[in-house]
């Protein structure tokens, strides 16, 4: 009886750097999880990047498993009120191949993949946007880090990271004071949650 293959997550960095014939084994044995971002770096890095990562990849079909970006999962979660513990949960259900042309540096997207990428960095870009402003209020949370200099001692951030880190009750409070919080109650969530650990 032959075991199921175990998940690994592939990162760019991997997948550009690591020797071809352990590229090889990790396909062979186990089952390859390609997170949207990675997706969305692939497609967004330079063409000669692009293509000597696609070069690296596996011909055929679902040379990978592609999952969902953070956001789905948070939704799924939210929506079925409970973690999501399986990842097959989060993993795009269709067949597909990827474009053969993207081995080449020269490969050119169509108009209407051009428009949704230009979407996609436009969604990306207003995250981020957001997220600097979520960290920009970091001093409203924590009111001790209001006098905080870089290059200061890091001992207080250190405690904030640690408490982060391992005080479930401090998460989950900040969860229950999220603006236009309608999740699950507070109480349910923990670290099998994606939504807890996106939270830290």
């Amino acid at each position: 009886m032959s075991l199921a293959k175990t998940y690994v997550v592939l990162d760019k960095s991997f997948l550009q750097g690591a020797p071809k014939d352990t590229l090889q084994l990790l396909f062979d044995n186990h089952c390859v999880l390609m997170p949207f971002v990675n997706f969305y770096e692939l497609f967004t890095t330079t063409p000669l990047e692009r293509a000597r990562c696609f070069q690296r990849l596996p011909k055929g079909e679902n040379p990978v498993s592609l999952v969902e970006s953070i956001d789905f999962i948070r939704r799924w979660e939210v929506q079925n009120r409970r973690p999501l513990l399986d990842i097959q949960h989060a993993v795009r259900p269709e067949q597909f191949h990827f474009n053969s042309g993207l081995v080449n540096e020269t490969f050119q997207m169509r108009e209407d993949q051009s428009k949704y990428l230009e979407e996609l960095k436009e969604e990306v870009s207003s995250k981020v946007k957001a997220f600097a402003e979520h960290c920009s209020q970091i001093t409203v949370r924590f009111p001790e880090l209001r006098n905080y200099r870089p290059g200061g001692s890091t001992s207080q951030i250190e405690e904030i990271q640690k408490r982060i880190c391992t005080d479930s009750e401090f998460v989950r409070g900040f969860y229950s004071g999220l603006p236009g919080h309608t999740g699950p109650p507070a109480e349910h969530i923990n670290e099998q949650w994606a939504l807890f650990k996106w939270l830290q």
